[in-house]
């Protein structure tokens, strides 16, 4: 089953494989402002997991791209990615094609959960991602400092004006699905300013 992404009161769940993104509409902001995406990931096991192989790029992925033009799949090539895996995984990856004086991704780890709670900071030249492990089913209360896996990444910044769009994401196959919470961009509240793309050219695979 290819994913779509299911609105609920809870949040948005991605089900399925990867083949739907959510999009910001909310502007990106001047720089020298920063931006802010934060919110908890549930991953959803399914009873079968530990019975098959699960593909280790399975999780939610946050994309900061230039160009919203530039989607022409579920896997954006051309844009800065966020990555926090099932497994507890996480990872800051520069965008294809970066300059050599770039480092190409920066790597942490998280025990194992079935929820993570993030919070992705934009400032332009420089990404930077907070995740934590969370107790399923409650609010986010205050987290200590000694528990959050703080990762950080210098980056390209090429438009010298706006901050780039926001695209969350799923990646990897159909076996995990998951659930976003208390889901914001910034000082918004992203279910009301959020458009769902499903990638039309992959219904050819139904």
């Amino acid at each position: 089953m290819l994913s779509t992404v299911v609105r609920s009161k809870n949040g948005a769940v991605f089900l399925g494989h990867p083949a739907a993104l959510l999009l910001s509409q909310i502007p990106p902001p001047l720089f020298p402002s920063s931006q802010r995406v934060e919110g908890k990931v549930h991953f959803l096991s399914k009873s079968v997991k530990n019975e098959l192989d699960v593909d280790e790029k399975t999780g939610l992925v946050i994309y900061l791209l230039d160009k919203v033009v530039e989607i022409e799949s579920p896997e954006i090539k051309n844009a800065l990615k966020v990555f926090i895996g099932y497994d507890g995984r996480i990872t800051i990856e520069n965008k294809d094609n970066v300059a050599p004086y770039y480092d190409t991704k920066s790597v942490g780890q998280l025990p194992l959960s079935d929820c993570y709670a993030f919070a992705v900071t934009d400032k332009g030249w420089r990404v930077i991602a907070d995740v934590w492990t969370v107790t399923c089913g409650k609010k986010q209360g205050k987290r200590r400092k000694r528990d959050v896996v703080r990762m950080e990444l210098d980056t390209p910044f090429l438009n010298h004006r706006s901050l780039r769009n926001v695209v969350v994401a799923k990646s990897g196959d159909g076996v995990v699905d998951f659930l976003l919470e208390e889901l914001h961009h910034s000082s918004a509240h992203l279910p009301a300013t959020l458009i769902i793309i499903l990638m039309a050219a992959l219904r050819q695979l139904l």
